[in-house]
């Protein structure tokens, strides 16, 4: 049996040497990824290339409704428009940010019926007293000007210049949901009182729902959230989706980062429960990692140009320097999941489906790269 399963290695070590030989004719880059759960062995072939580059601490990129492809510079306060050619068209100046540490010109997010309100959300820090606040702010965008700004809830203030959170996210219901990370003070993600490690729920005009889980006098949606920085809706089923930070080593042991499914009203547990510890009462994560990985932009691919990822979660990655690519089913299994572009672009921060289908993703370097 052994000799039989090495020549069957052999055969399939020749095979995939084949296939790679034959990929790297391609004009552009061809990658080929792998990795293994407990579920099956996946291997993803695609093309990858540098399609902008230069940019100044990049946080988000978003296929607007325009068609275009909007990007966030974090310490500049500049957002910077491309065509779907990736050719800049427009550059904006976001004034009132202050970039410290952490902190800057973050999210971006537009109103699910732009075309008619104009509107276009941004978060962002702001300087108070001596310390910092993310701040979640509501323009019209018109005639290539933001104007009317309007400030619609602020997050937790801290002198700390860490754990922001600040993704911004539009629900079914046409309310907009804003993630705070609890700014390095932990306890204060348990309690009900301030912004600390939430996940929070408005209208398009900063009003708090009806429906929120907590009443209608409180914004909050979930609570126990140290560090969210990706929220996504799964395309099938609707699911909301966030990706977390765990623990930094010096307020509980290091790694744990999650993948968690956002539901009205749960606690995920933070400080009191992290990495796989899922007691009563409290919302494990889907997939956690240790070591560390550092979660940051998610996006649920629902392009054509790579049909084997047709609705695939993808994960930006700070500290694990590559794209996490899982299949979650509309139960909210992971099926599958794959390590990509590990150690080539750095460390990765935000991921979106372009306007011609294809998977872009961002790098903190400054530069953007296309998959297909």
């Amino acid at each position: 049996m052994k000799k039989i399963a090495t020549i069957l290695n052999v055969k399939t070590a020749i095979l995939i040497l084949t296939l790679g030989l034959q990929a790297c004719t391609s004009a552009e880059k061809s990658t080929q990824a792998e990795s293994s759960t407990s579920e099956r062995r996946v291997a993803s072939q695609f093309n990858e290339k540098v399609v902008i580059s230069g940019l100044d601490r990049p946080w988000a990129v978003v296929a607007g409704p325009d068609g275009n492809i909007w990007i966030t510079e974090k310490r500049s306060a500049n957002i910077l428009i491309y065509n779907a050619q990736f050719q800049l068209q427009k550059k904006l100046k976001v004034s009132g940010v202050t970039s410290y540490v952490e902190g800057g010109l973050l999210d971006l997010a537009f109103h699910p019926q732009f075309s008619r309100t104009h509107w276009l959300y941004l978060s962002y820090t702001i300087k108070v007293g001596s310390g910092t606040q993310t701040q979640i702010v509501r323009f019209t965008y018109r005639d290539g000007k933001l104007q009317d700004q309007k400030m619609l809830i602020g997050g937790p203030v801290s002198e700390q210049g860490h754990h922001y959170g600040s993704r911004l996210l539009f629900d079914d219901h046409g309310y907009l949901l804003a993630s705070f990370g609890e700014r390095y003070e932990g306890a204060k993600a348990q309690d009900m009182n301030v912004m600390h490690g939430k996940i929070v729920r408005i209208t398009d005009d900063g009003k708090i729902p009806a429906d929120n889980p907590f009443g209608p006098n409180s914004a909050i949606y979930t609570i126990g959230n140290r560090n969210p920085q990706g929220l996504d809706i799964h395309p099938i089923s609707r699911r909301i989706f966030e990706s977390e930070h765990g623990p930094s080593g010096f307020d509980a042991p290091g790694g744990g980062d999650e993948i968690n499914e956002i539901i009205a009203g749960k606690n995920y547990g933070w400080p009191m429960y992290h990495h796989k510890s899922e007691p009563a009462g409290f919302v494990g994560p889907l997939a956690e990692y240790t070591p560390a990985i550092a979660p940051s932009g998610i996006i649920f691919y629902t392009g054509n140009a790579l049909p084997q990822w047709k609705n695939n979660l993808f994960v930006a990655a700070l500290r694990g320097q590559r794209l996490v690519r899982l299949n979650i089913d509309t139960r909210g299994t992971v099926r599958d999941t794959e390590d990509l572009l590990v150690d080539k672009y750095g460390r990765l921060r935000d991921v979106a489906t372009s306007p011609d289908g294809s998977l872009l993703v961002l790098a903190e370097d400054g530069r953007l790269i296309q998959l297909n």
